[in-house]
């Protein structure tokens, strides 16, 4: 039945129970009834029990559902459909409520009138059976699509929901990004503040250490008449030229020097066995005067002098170490305000392993930088790529093993800096998102990390105009090489 053989239907089905009415109006029972309803007027209400169907003449209703104290559009009727069909046909409660959205005309049939047009008036169930069949129809055509509808905004929805589950896991990657770089740079200004702090006392640490060193053989030879002068000074000066022996060469010494003077402490035994040939020569004498009578002390007075000189070395080797770390933190903090200059990659590699020496001690590093080019980059961001790289390198050996770097030029365009350690390598499935914003394998060798470092070295790398890559090694390890464009000629 189509929508355009609904009014006609309708009006011979008014017509019949029209006819009905005529037939039985000298009853006191009425047949049907016309019903005029006003808009906003409750036909029926969602739960109650419906004793009643109505078929709509003319106007609209709007079928409502409550849901969650909150009423929820479900439908809307006109003319030719039935009010009330399925509460009216099972007996079963309301499943919605309806209200007149227009004004209604409505023919309204009671279950006692239904029953008894139905079985006196069978035409009636002839013209009545299509129409109700025709609603049924209807509304489970209206459900499949409905259900079409809800499944492609699902759908949608989905999309949707992925695409902003997406762009918040960029936006959590970005920020944590900007954090670290934040970090970063302001580590990068602590560490030039308190580098430049640390190198005033270092640099006049350095300078008395210098003087120190300069007027002790002065004052030593004050008094040319004194027969040791020349015994005490040159004690002093080997002291300042004494460099370390090695544990085994030292036990040897020990060893020969405890069976020639076994009346000798083990202490004085020691700092002897550090005096080499020349200076065992000039305290050899008072050492054997010494054996006849116990006494030490003449030979503890010489040996003062060699430790002077060594003490002095000492600090001294301390204080331009010092200096050098200094001038590396500095150079490695350097930032900048995001400034391009000229910089010798070499450099910054080696002030990246000064600093992290420590960190590094068990760690054989092999250095083949050749001869480069200077690159006009960001010190301190291409100095962080350095950091990540080496740091990543150690962690993967567990602090313990090989550390190979080299340098060369790639063509007249560019130059490569190549990093390779001795560790497990990178499995093939996992080299392709080794970059990739909060990927790491720390949490699994229970080292802790974001993720972030080698994201980081990527974007620095591409923002210089370069690239970044790694491979494993035939003997295996992790490779990187970062190939960077080469600066223009001033």
């Amino acid at each position: 039945m189509t929508p355009e053989f609904v009014a006609p239907h309708l009006q011979e089905v008014l017509g019949l129970v029209q006819g009905v009415k005529c037939v039985l109006s000298g009853t006191e029972t009425t047949a049907y009834r016309q019903r005029e309803i006003a808009a906003g007027s409750v036909i029926l209400e969602e739960g109650d029990r419906n004793e009643t169907i109505f078929i709509i003449l003319d106007g609209t209703v709007q079928l409502s559902k409550v849901r969650e104290h909150e009423i929820v559009e479900v439908d809307r009727l006109g003319p030719g459909d039935m009010v009330g069909l399925l509460s009216f046909w099972t007996g079963e409660p309301a499943l919605v409520s309806v209200v007149a959205q227009t004004a209604v005309s409505t023919l309204c049939l009671s279950r006692a009138e239904f029953d008894r047009l139905s079985t006196t008036h069978p035409e009636l169930n002839r013209l009545l059976q299509p129409l109700i069949i025709w609603n049924l129809a209807e509304r489970y055509q209206r459900i499949v699509h409905l259900h079409s509808h809800v499944a492609t905004l699902t759908r949608d929805l989905e999309k949707e929901r992925n695409q902003l589950r997406d762009a918040y896991d960029r936006l959590e990657q970005a920020s944590n990004l900007l954090v670290h770089r934040e970090k970063m740079a302001t580590l990068g200004e602590l560490v030039a503040g308190i580098a430049h702090e640390i190198n005033n006392p270092a640099s006049a640490l350095l300078r008395s250490i210098e003087s120190l060193g300069e007027q002790l053989p002065g004052v030593l030879e004050r008094d040319p008449r004194d027969p040791g002068v020349g015994v005490r000074h040159r004690l002093f000066v080997l002291g300042l030229t004494h460099s370390v022996v090695s544990t085994e060469e030292q036990r040897v010494r020990m060893a020969a020097l405890s069976e020639t003077y076994p009346h000798l402490p083990r202490t004085f035994i020691r700092t002897l066995s550090q005096l080499g040939d020349e200076g065992l020569a000039l305290v050899r004498g008072t050492l054997e005067g010494s054996a006849g009578t116990g006494d030490t002390g003449p030979a503890e007075h010489l040996l003062r002098f060699f430790e002077v000189g060594t003490f002095i070395r000492s600090m001294q080797v301390s204080a331009e170490r010092i200096g050098r770390l200094v001038k590396s933190l500095k150079s490695y903090s350097r930032q900048q305000s995001g400034q391009y200059e000229f910089v010798d990659l070499r450099q910054g590699i080696q002030d990246t392993l000064l600093i992290f020496g420590n960190r590094m001690r068990d760690v054989s590093v092999t250095l083949d930088l050749a001869d480069i080019p200077k690159v006009r980059c960001q010190v301190g961001e291409i100095n962080q790529v350095w950091t990540n790289i080496i740091l990543n390198a150690c962690d993967a050996m567990h602090e313990r093993g090989v550390l190979k770097i080299a340098c060369g030029r790639e063509g007249d365009s560019s130059v490569w800096v190549r990093i390779a350690d001795s560790g497990p390598g990178i499995p093939e499935e996992l080299r392709a998102r080794i970059f990739e914003p909060s990927f790491t394998t720390k949490t699994a060798s229970g080292t802790f990390g974001l993720g972030l470092g080698l994201t980081i070295a990527r974007e620095i790398v591409q923002k210089h105009g370069g690239l970044i890559s790694v491979s494993n090694a035939p003997e295996g390890g992790a490779v990187f090489t970062v190939v960077l464009p080469i600066a223009p000629a001033l």
